[in-house]
């Protein structure tokens, strides 16, 4: 039985694994650069950087998405980007839909960056009961809502700083 044991250890010796992996999703806003959501992206990976296993998952749209690319690139953080499959969803909102629930399967948490309200409070923290519902819509936080669990940061365009 020892000798078991010892082949075992042997054996994970030279084939290390990496037994948790954390992965978030960084989501959210279209409607302003992506630049303008760099600095909050940073931010929010800053307590991760270093950490094996961690890596970000996000969709590929413009505005946060695109922001949470770059950040991701120059950090030197692995990034996976799901995007739209219009083949398989020839309707655009089915097609994000299916896209957004594959982030929230493949995050242990969601950032969704929002913009503040303006004419469109975000229905869906507002259905979760959430006490922040001081921003617009976004499918970010659809995203979060998937998951159960989700983070929102209200992220000001850059002439409203």
């Amino acid at each position: 039985r020892n000798e078991s044991i010892g082949f075992f250890l042997l054996i994970f010796s030279f084939f290390p694994i990496t037994i948790m992996k954390y992965i978030i999703a960084i989501v959210g806003s279209s409607h302003a650069s992506a630049e303008m959501f760099i600095p909050y992206i940073r931010n929010i990976v800053k307590p991760y950087i270093g950490v094996d296993g961690f890596s970000i998952v996000s969709g590929g749209a413009k505005g946060a998405d695109t922001a949470a690319k770059m950040v991701a690139e120059e950090l030197g953080i692995t990034i996976k980007e799901y995007l739209p499959d219009y083949k398989k969803y020839p309707n655009w909102l089915d097609a994000f839909r299916a896209r957004n629930q594959l982030i929230a399967q493949a995050s242990n948490e969601v950032w969704s960056l929002a913009l503040p309200y303006s004419g469109k409070k975000c229905v869906h923290c507002e259905r979760a009961n959430k006490d922040i519902t001081n921003h617009e819509k976004t499918g970010g936080c659809w995203t979060g809502s998937m998951k159960g669990k989700w983070n929102v940061i209200v992220c000001k365009k850059e002439e409203e700083i």
